[in-house]
């Protein structure tokens, strides 16, 4: 593309086409008349831009004069184009012929100003636009503050390359590029772009994430600008752990959390005795009640004759359902819980720091007890109100 360095004087704009909704000729108008010369860029609206590119052809001065050059002059012609497709050209001089050659003449010089493009030629950058010798986005994903970390054989690295450039919306994504790789953290990256796409008035931002079997494990602190506005093409991205990254929390850790918050509230709490025998087992109880019934219940256990020595539980409720059950009995304590629906979600046994699972048996047997006595203590409590 030849650069102009006077504004054509004579516009033809062609027949009306729509760009974001703009008749063209009205855009064509406006724009013009703030460009410095017929090359440079023009933007009339966000998503409307237009370029020019200048030729010099020989014309002749009337329709099917042929070859003979005393019936050619060199015309040097202006076209503006719009995503690829003419929509107005200007000449110099300015001529007054038929719409049918001007559009003619405007097809040929599109076909010869893509096939310009599609050579490579560069030497019409547009005024304002990225350097076209930058195609690429290099730089490093690395945990901030961490030693190298490995990542799982099936980690998918992303990287994308997102527009900034509106302050009152998130920012959008321009293009993406996936990765897979097992490697390890710090991890080197390059993202591929069209400098033709790049505005240089615009902001772009580059980001990263790391996903492994669907699940986001590391993602980006702070998304880093690149491209325009000072900023080069080179980013190195600092990483941190996704929520998948941290060990779930169980409803066997919600039960124990909550159980243990529950023992600290039975203060204030109605309490209400009894006790009963059953050959020669004692038993002595407590429960607790508030507004949403029985919350806890605690038995102390005397077996007796029969040689089990002495055993404590505890049952707590939810919904009036056993929720978790506490056995403590020869030095081992025994916790078991149930999920709203009744499932059990925890039934271990632990004895001397060493955790073992208890039986389905034992988990049955308890919540049976942590039903009966529960009737025990609401029967209690409203002959007590």
């Amino acid at each position: 593309m030849i650069r102009a360095h006077a504004r054509p004087s004579f516009p033809y704009v062609l027949p009306r086409q729509s760009c974001a909704g703009a008749d063209t000729s009205q855009r064509f108008s406006r724009a013009a008349s703030r460009a410095p010369n017929a090359a440079t860029p023009g933007r009339w609206r966000p998503s409307c831009t237009f370029h020019a590119r200048v030729f010099q052809v020989p014309y002749a001065t009337r329709a099917g004069a042929g070859a003979d050059p005393a019936n050619l002059f060199q015309l040097r012609v202006a076209l503006l184009q719009s995503a690829g497709a003419p929509i107005a050209i200007y000449t110099e001089p300015p001529i007054e012929d038929s719409p049918m050659r001007l559009l003619t003449l405007a097809a040929l010089l599109s076909s010869l100003a893509l096939g310009a493009c599609d050579r490579g030629d560069t030497s019409g950058d547009k005024a304002g636009s990225a350097p076209r010798s930058a195609g690429v986005i290099t730089g490093q994903l690395k945990l901030r503050d961490a030693a190298p970390v490995e990542l799982p054989p099936e980690a998918i690295v992303t990287v994308r390359l997102l527009d900034g450039t509106r302050s009152d919306a998130p920012p959008s994504e321009v293009l993406s590029q996936q990765v897979a790789t097992g490697g390890t953290l710090p991890l080197d990256y390059s993202l591929k772009f069209d400098p033709k796409s790049i505005e240089k008035m615009a902001t772009y931002l580059v980001d990263a994430n790391i996903t492994a079997n669907g699940q986001l494990i590391y993602l980006t602190q702070e998304s880093l600008p690149v491209l325009t506005q000072g900023a080069g093409t080179t980013a190195n991205i600092a990483l941190i752990q996704g929520l998948a990254m941290t060990a779930p929390i169980t409803e066997a850790d919600d039960a124990k959390r909550l159980y243990a918050e529950l023992e600290t509230q039975l203060g204030a709490m109605k309490r209400v005795v009894g006790s009963r025998i059953e050959g020669d087992i004692t038993v002595g109880w407590d429960g607790f009640t508030d507004e949403r019934g029985v919350r806890m219940v605690r038995e102390n256990v005397d077996y007796g004759d029969e040689g089990g020595g002495k055993a404590t539980f505890q049952y707590a409720y939810r919904d009036a359902k056993p929720w978790v059950a506490v056995k403590d009995q020869g030095g081992a304590r025994t916790m078991i819980a149930w999920d709203r629906f009744g499932n059990l979600v925890m039934r271990e046994t632990t004895r001397k720091g060493a955790v073992s699972e208890a039986s389905e048996e034992l988990a049955a047997e308890l919540k049976r007890s942590a039903e009966q006595i529960h009737e025990t203590v609401l029967a209690k409590s409203k002959s007590k109100s």
